[in-house]
């Protein structure tokens, strides 16, 4: 099935080209998407695969994006800073909360 997957994420590439973007159906369930690569991360729901592991310990995921908040943890990097308070954190949803909180900011997308 990924295989399958991996080989639509060409066709999309193709077909937006050409102006025919096609709806794209999980085989397990009535889940659709125009996306490849979401459809893949969907499909991962049904297999339980969790490809993207951290170095640091066992945890896995599914999204890539979930795995970099987590390795944080393990590495203290806290990217995201307040400007007008000394906060920061690695996780962009506390900063989010903290900059409502801390001067009215609108969050970060």
């Amino acid at each position: 099935m990924l295989e399958s997957v991996d080989q639509r994420l060409g066709q999309r590439e193709e077909d937006y080209a050409l102006g025919t973007v096609k709806m794209l159906q999980c085989p397990q369930c009535s889940y659709c998407t125009t996306n490849a690569s979401h459809l893949k991360t969907h499909y991962y729901k049904h297999t339980g695969e969790k490809p993207f592991a951290c170095p640091y310990c066992p945890f896995t995921c599914n999204q890539k994006s979930n795995l970099q908040p987590h390795v944080r943890r393990h590495t203290g990097e806290k990217p995201y800073a307040c400007p007008y308070c000394p906060y920061r954190t690695g996780h962009k949803s506390n900063f989010n909360s903290h900059s409502q909180k801390c001067n009215g900011l609108t969050v970060m997308k």
